[in-house]
Formats: C-alpha cells, structure tokens, sequence
C-alpha cells in the first residue's frame, strides 16, 4: 500500500504546466509590444511616459524603442519643455490597450498647434530570415496624399512603378 501511495504521489507531481523560472517552455503569453513615433517636423524633443512613467525622449523622425509590456490598459503621457523649461503637456492619459502577442505603434500626428495620435495595432509576426516587413504611414499634414514605390537605392523612380497612393493619416 505504501508503495501505491509513493507511486500515485511521483505521478501527481510529474506533468502539467511547468512555471518555474528556470523552464521556458510552456509559459503563457502575457506581453504586448508598444512603440511612440514623433512624426511632428515642429516638435522640440519630447518626453513620452506610460501611466507617470518617463519611456524616453522622441525626437522628430524618431521613435521610441519597442517596449514589451503585460498585457493590460495604460495611459500614454507626452510632455516637452518649452524655452523656459518648464513641462507642457502635450498628450495627457491618452488611452491604449496591449494585448497579448500584439505590436502597437502610437504616431503623433499633423503640427504642435494640431495633433492627435494615430494607433496602428498589429499581431506581432514572425518575419523569416532574409525578408523584411514594412508599413507606411502618411503623416504629412500639408500632403493629402503620397505615392509609394519599392525600388532600388539606385533606381529611376520615374520609370519604376508606383506601389501604392497612400492619404494622410491612413
């Protein structure tokens, strides 16, 4: 009987969802990823935080690191310090949600005197060696569109064939 006993309890223990942290395996999903682009050419650099927390400074053009975060609600925070050096709220509690396995890109979008934030969500993909993704934007507040095209660094963009025509803000 007690051998029956040991043997059940050996048993009980082996198997299920391991967490440990020394084992990788088998752990439930709990991040998604976030990204801040400044896409305002007016800007002076600004400070973007998440939920009172500084992320980084994000100059024009820039953006900042992707950052995994738990899944959950956060409110995004932009700040800049004007000549003075005091801190102007730019985008205060701006909501976002993070998903699991889910990369959000939130782009700051037209002029300092008339932003807002575009969210562009995407599952976060799996891209095979030698391949890349790419995704365009139209964040050029005078443009009300642009064409795109995927040439060469060397090519005749004017007898290559445009991609697509992408409006502003889409």
């Amino acid at each position: 009987i007690l051998l029956v006993v040991l043997a059940s309890l050996v048993l009980s223990s082996c198997g299920g969802d391991s967490y440990d942290n020394n084992v990788t395996s088998n752990r439930p999903i709990t991040t998604g990823f976030l990204r801040l682009i400044n896409t305002l050419p007016d800007s002076p650099t600004l400070f973007a935080g998440l939920d009172g927390a500084t992320l980084t400074r994000v100059s024009f053009a820039q953006a900042t690191s992707l950052q995994p975060l738990p899944i959950g609600k956060y409110a995004i925070n932009v700040q800049y310090l004007d000549p003075n050096g005091v801190a102007v709220a730019l985008i205060n509690k701006e909501p976002v949600t993070i998903s699991v396995g889910e990369q959000i890109n939130v782009f700051i979008v037209g002029t300092m005197s008339d932003r807002h934030t575009k969210t562009v969500a995407n599952p976060q993909a799996e891209i095979a060696a030698g391949n890349a993704e790419v995704q365009v934007l139209q964040a050029v507040a005078g443009q009300p569109s642009l064409d795109v095209y995927l040439t060469d660094a060397a090519a005749d963009i004017a007898a290559s064939t445009k991609l697509t025509t992408v409006a502003y803000d889409q």
